[in-house]
């Protein structure tokens, strides 16, 4: 039976949502807006007195089963066990098991509304294996309340596809590649580097999957470094706070530890020529027999962006994208535009 009446849904808020759920955050371009979530998680065997202003969620009724009725998300998370949040890398599976909190925290970032009708592409790092599970936990009908609103939201969620990671990206510079050519496509993420080769109309020939590549390689390399654990007096670097660090938009606080005023920039590079060497180059080494022949060959992904990994890979000859974090949601994005929302209301 709908937990939505015929009246809720008339009144219900109509959400057309591309969902990138990543290893580093929850990546949601809402009816045009963009909403980034840290991919931090804490279930809660209680419900807190005090409530944050956003990533908070309670589910109370609904098709799906949750592992727990509240969780935080995001900072939110992080804010409240630093060291013991959970974590969607954590879980070989972990963009399907914490698909739907990870959904419902989006849902949290945004205002108050009464009702929502979501219609969403969605992508996954093994579509082929996992797509039928990712629409499965995506597609539900529920009542949860978020933060300290008032009342309870009622949802409905539809996915009206699920797509490999990398291929809407192709979508999303469809001005800057031929389309009917081959193209090439290197996501570097947080938790795995993906190489991909799209034949003509973005059908895809060959992909391989860098597992523990990506950057949360690189962090974990530079929290457990000699130099993080004397300084920290025989301790492992919290590997949440020099993220933090690093994903600074200010230069100069983007190698500072948290408050402690300690620098690892010195670290960081160090730690980076061997990531380079064992991650990103194998990589770029598997795409290697298609450059020749790939109309583009095109770099999304967070990692893009650590400082001196851009240059380099544009001199090699990659076109690295102008948005690389927003890149493949953007064009599950402009996939719901494409299909007719009508017929799956």
């Amino acid at each position: 039976m709908s937990l939505l009446t015929a009246s809720a849904r008339n009144a219900q808020t109509f959400l057309p949502i591309g969902f990138d759920g990543g290893h580093g955050g929850a990546k949601a371009i809402v009816n045009g807006g963009r909403c980034y979530v840290p991919a931090y998680f804490k279930r809660l065997t209680f419900r807190p007195h005090e409530l944050p202003p956003t990533g908070f969620v309670e589910y109370q009724e609904g098709t799906s089963n949750p592992k727990t009725k509240c969780w935080y998300v995001g900072n939110a998370a992080l804010e409240q066990d630093p060291e013991g949040v959970l974590r969607i890398g954590d879980n070989p599976k972990g963009k399907v098991e914490y698909a739907l909190e990870a959904l419902l925290g989006i849902l949290s970032h945004l205002p108050y509304q009464s009702h929502y009708s979501l219609f969403i592409a969605a992508s996954i790092h093994d579509a082929k294996t996992l797509g039928d599970e990712l629409l499965t936990a995506l597609s539900f009908e529920c009542i949860a309340k978020f933060n300290n609103y008032p009342t309870a939201t009622k949802i409905k969620s539809k996915v009206l596809i699920v797509r490999e990671e990398g291929h809407p990206a192709l979508l999303t510079h469809k001005h800057e590649v031929d389309l009917n050519a081959q193209n090439i496509t290197l996501d570097i993420g947080n938790g795995t580097i993906i190489a991909s080769l799209f034949g003509t109309k973005g059908r895809l020939v060959d992909r391989k999957p860098f597992a523990r590549a990506g950057v949360q390689r690189l962090i974990a390399d530079i929290a457990s470094s000699d130099e993080f654990t004397r300084y920290l007096g025989g301790e492992i670097a919290n590997e949440q706070y020099i993220r933090t660090a690093l994903e600074n938009p200010n230069y100069d606080q983007k190698f500072q530890y948290g408050t402690t005023g300690f620098n690892f920039k010195h670290i960081y590079d160090a730690k980076l020529r061997t990531w380079v060497e064992s991650s990103l180059a194998p990589a770029v080494k598997f795409l290697k027999p298609w450059r020749a022949n790939a109309s583009c060959a095109l770099v999304i992904g967070g990692g893009v962006l650590l400082p001196g990994v851009k240059d380099a890979l544009e001199a090699s000859g990659f076109v690295v994208s102008s948005d690389p974090v927003w890149a493949n949601a953007q064009g599950l994005y402009e996939l719901t535009q494409m299909l007719k929302l009508h017929e799956v209301a």
